[in-house]
């Protein structure tokens, strides 16, 4: 049954997948679009983008996501319980360790590692989604206008992806 295959993959990459966010796509696009075969590398940064549009952690809205469009709202509701039960159980378990040792040299210099690894993941992200998204020199200057926005004028992140849409829409029809 494919929703039971969607919840082990998810839950695969759930107890795999440590970051957060963008820092997480190569690991899911390993998984559905190289092992399973459930997409294609465009229709992957299709979805990424449709969970970049919804507030909530990208993970569960892409799983939600992809979940649905492979087996319906029970794989939607499956591929979503699949990533979320090992954080879940691995958070609660965490969240007392930290409680107990959050002044440790040892957890704070751990801590300073796990950063690094955080950011190596982003960048890996936009590196391994780059040559899928930015397909033309218009989209490309498109997206290092939004970045400077985001970056320089501070723009709210939900105006930019609103902005976005429709100015893709009149640019890019």
């Amino acid at each position: 049954m494919l929703s039971l295959k969607l919840f082990w993959s998810f839950m695969k990459v759930g107890t795999l997948a440590f970051g957060a966010g963008d820092s997480l796509l190569p690991l899911i696009q390993r998984e559905v679009v190289e092992g399973q075969g459930w997409l294609t590398m465009p229709q992957f940064t299709d979805a990424v983008a449709v969970a970049h549009t919804l507030p909530g952690p990208l993970t569960i809205k892409l799983s939600a996501f992809i979940g649905y469009q492979k087996a319906g709202l029970g794989g939607a509701v499956l591929s979503t319980l699949g990533m979320s039960l090992p954080s879940f159980a691995m958070m609660v378990a965490l969240a007392t360790v930290f409680g107990r040792y959050r002044e440790a040299g040892w957890l704070q210099a751990s801590l300073k590692g796990v950063k690094a690894a955080v950011l190596a993941l982003t960048v890996l992200a936009f590196v391994q989604l780059y040559p899928h998204t930015i397909t033309d020199s218009r989209m490309a200057v498109f997206g290092l206008g939004l970045f400077g926005a985001l970056l320089l004028l501070k723009i709210n992140p939900l105006l930019t992806i609103l902005g976005a849409g429709i100015l893709g829409y009149l640019a890019f029809r």
